[in-house]
């Protein structure tokens, strides 16, 4: 069941959506909805003329705790945003347990084809696409084969990026297992 939560400023807010997996249709609506597995759609706002939904730069807002509990199978105990008066656009994950961020999600508007050349060319690492993830994504690998970031490309120039904490205990194989659970959530977003 759907939770549907509407936000009123004075303007033409974007609207929010339900729980399967969205490109617009039938179940489009026009408030903000906050499904069962606590993932948040935004709709299309009123300025673009397509039902896509989209990434919001909001991501606690969007990728909820109890959505990365579901996307982990991880009590998260806290998920916010360290740099709230910034244009970095993040949300830190900290796992029951831990004294700090496991996991970070960041928004970027940056070509995703010119980080790619970057992480391949600048920085000496390996850049290769997973099946298991169920859209256009890069995941970047160090020199010692552990993974540094798994890009979510969006389109050309937006992109997330997960990321581990500093310090903590998250294995490449439970990274691309968080990657692909996040990714079968979003594969239609823009």
């Amino acid at each position: 069941m759907a939770a549907t939560m509407l936000f009123l400023s004075g303007c033409n807010t974007p609207a929010v959506p339900g729980l399967e997996d969205l490109g617009g249709g039938s179940d489009y609506v026009d408030v903000m909805t906050e499904d069962a597995d606590g993932f948040v759609r935004y709709p299309g706002e009123p300025t673009r003329e397509s039902k896509d939904y989209y990434i919001v730069e909001d991501i606690c807002g969007q990728f909820t705790a109890k959505f990365m509990e579901g996307a982990t199978g991880k009590t998260i105990v806290k998920a916010e945003n360290p740099y709230p008066d910034t244009s970095i656009h993040t949300c830190h994950y900290t796992y029951e347990g831990s004294d700090s961020a496991d996991l970070l999600l960041v928004l970027d508007y940056l070509s995703a084809e010119k980080q790619k050349k970057a992480q391949v060319d600048l920085m000496e690492r390996t850049v290769e696409e997973s099946s298991d993830i169920p859209m256009d994504n890069m995941v970047v690998y160090q020199e010692d084969g552990e993974i540094n970031s798994i890009y979510f490309i969006l389109s050309e120039n937006k992109f997330i990026t997960l990321n581990r904490g500093t310090g903590t205990d998250v294995t490449n194989d439970e990274l691309l297992k968080i990657a692909a659970n996040i990714g079968q959530k979003i594969k239609n977003y823009k």
